[in-house]
């Protein structure tokens, strides 16, 4: 309890003991009689009577909060279980489709999930968040179930109050149950002071009809859950695909052919290595394109950076003028300031890989320093006439090479 509460229990107990008389002024004239003698005895007596009542009184207060607060305690007041495709959930939380933008409440904000692996889209997605400390279910259906754990602080999140240290399981632990960690899920803080937070640490197991699972790795944030049918492997449904919007998008070709694979840049971001090398190996091209749109005329401040030692060269078109390329033996980065109508400029950016490292692109009012918007719209022929496999957000905080460190 906080300062303020164990006074408040402190002068409660002291006036509690006043009115009751047990501390009697008989008691009291005797301790002061006796020309300077003092009754240890009966002032042990009164502290320990002082000590029972300030520990009743603790109890109701507690008892008090659980009642006007449920999530203040691990102490299930009411059994609320949720039976959803062929799992059991022991907590009332949303429970959706997971895809791009998901979200999970944290301490502090959100993360949020865009970069999306392809076996858990379109699966159940528990969404229990903060202060809710562990997941509970059971298994109704044989199926594969995946578990997401915090990955920042494993065993972590504060003190010992509320006996939760005992229901963490470590890596071991769970790796005897049968789980088998698969690899991280990225995530992205709504708030930008948190912009490097750890993903999330994934595993996966085949459950059998009748198990039950209580699982914890922090004090605070509780294990995230999916569960039941993935999508179609081979589509990305329509609604999951914007057809206009900020930022840059393109579909990688592998080999020359369409992979697939659509990327969704966003404006002044770092376009890191991860989400693609997680999908493609080898050499490819990814064209981003879109709009810059300046209000009025103006000097537009560009930077771009990026490529990398073999192989990756990135070049920036404005209409049909190359701007700037960089990366393999050229220069890795480039800045300038352009005079630029009043209107909508198109913009192609064009990746190649290569090793691929680390990539940024800016553009902003020299006058100002605001940055200007680039926005999107899908052309009918990738919208409409065949489907996407994949439709992946990318756009971090973080800089790494060959990123000057102030842009």
């Amino acid at each position: 309890m906080s300062r303020i509460m164990n006074f408040a229990l402190i002068l409660i107990a002291a006036l509690f003991t006043l009115n009751t008389g047990n501390l009697s002024a008989q008691k009291t004239e005797q301790i002061g009689k006796g020309h300077g003698t003092f009754d240890k005895a009966a002032a042990l007596a009164e502290l320990k009577l002082i000590r029972q009542r300030l520990q009743r009184l603790e109890k109701i207060i507690e008892n008090s909060a659980i009642k006007s607060n449920p999530a203040a305690t691990n102490t299930v007041q009411k059994k609320v279980t949720v039976d959803k495709h062929g799992l059991r959930v022991f907590h009332k939380a949303p429970i959706e489709p997971f895809k791009p933008g998901a979200s999970i409440p944290m301490a502090h904000g959100h993360h949020e999930f865009f970069d999306i692996p392809a076996e858990l889209a379109g699966r159940n997605f528990l969404q229990r968040g903060a202060y809710q400390g562990k997941t509970s279910f059971e298994i109704l259906k044989s199926q594969t179930v995946f578990v997401a754990f915090y990955g920042a602080d494993w065993g972590g999140g504060g003190n010992s109050s509320g006996n939760w240290q005992p229901e963490v399981v470590s890596k071991q632990e769970l790796k005897k149950q049968g789980w088998k960690e698969i690899g991280e899920l990225p995530v992205v803080h709504s708030i930008a002071k948190f912009a490097n937070e750890k993903p999330w640490i994934l595993f996966k197991r085949n459950c059998k009809v009748g198990e039950k699972f209580k699982l914890r790795n922090h004090k605070y944030q509780a294990p995230i859950l999916f569960w039941g049918k993935a999508r179609d492997k081979n589509a990305v449904p329509q609604t999951d695909v914007p057809q206009s919007g900020a930022g840059l998008v393109g579909e990688a070709k592998v080999g020359g052919k369409a992979s697939g694979i659509m990327f969704h840049y966003t404006h002044g971001k770092v376009f890191n290595p991860k989400p693609l090398r997680s999908r493609i190996d080898g050499d490819f091209v990814l064209e981003l394109s879109g709009k810059l749109v300046v209000p009025n005329d103006m000097m537009v401040n560009v930077w771009h950076a990026g490529g990398g030692v073999n192989g990756d060269v990135n070049t920036l078109f404005i209409g049909d003028r190359q701007i700037s390329s960089v990366g393999d033996d050229r220069k890795k980065h480039f800045a300038d300031v352009i005079k630029f109508k009043a209107g909508k400029h198109a913009i192609r950016w064009r990746l190649v890989g290569g090793t691929f490292r680390n990539n940024f692109l800016k553009f902003n009012n020299a006058k100002t320093g605001k940055m200007l918007s680039l926005e999107f719209k899908l052309d009918d022929s990738v919208s409409k006439s065949r489907k996407l496999k994949e439709f992946v957000r990318v756009g971090v905080d973080q800089r790494g090479w060959p990123i000057p460190s102030d842009w």
